[in-house]
């Protein structure tokens, strides 16, 4: 082998290096450009998904909203219903009170005249 074929040989390396660097250095740059084009999707996605827990969180608030109001409702329907039953039970006590009163007027006034019937 002579001087200028060794050259020669060394050059042609040389420029398969160098193609081989501009190649894994092309390669690197079209990977790095595709990781922002995935970051820009991650991050509109997230914006994304955080719009969707942000309405979600917004239906809930309005979800425990209606059911404290609705809770609120349902109490003043059982106090008003709590109130017709204490009124019906109080009307029912008079009316037995009344009864035995009378039942015991006329029981009494039984036992005197009976009393007073023996005794005479």
């Amino acid at each position: 082998m002579t001087g200028s074929s060794t050259d020669q040989r060394i050059d042609d390396l040389s420029k398969r290096v160098d193609r081989g660097f501009e190649k894994v250095d092309d390669d690197i740059r079209e990977v790095r450009s595709e990781i922002r084009d995935v970051r820009g999707e991650i991050r509109a996605s997230r914006g994304e998904v955080q719009t969707e827990v942000h309405g979600v969180r917004g239906e809930i608030h309005l979800l425990r909203s209606e059911m404290k109001s609705g809770s609120a409702a349902v109490d003043a329907k059982f106090d008003a219903l709590d109130a017709k039953f204490d009124a019906k039970f109080d009307w029912l006590n008079r009316t037995i009170i009344v009864l035995l009163g009378g039942s015991l007027s006329v029981a009494t006034g039984g036992l005197i005249a009976a009393a007073f019937h023996v005794l005479s």
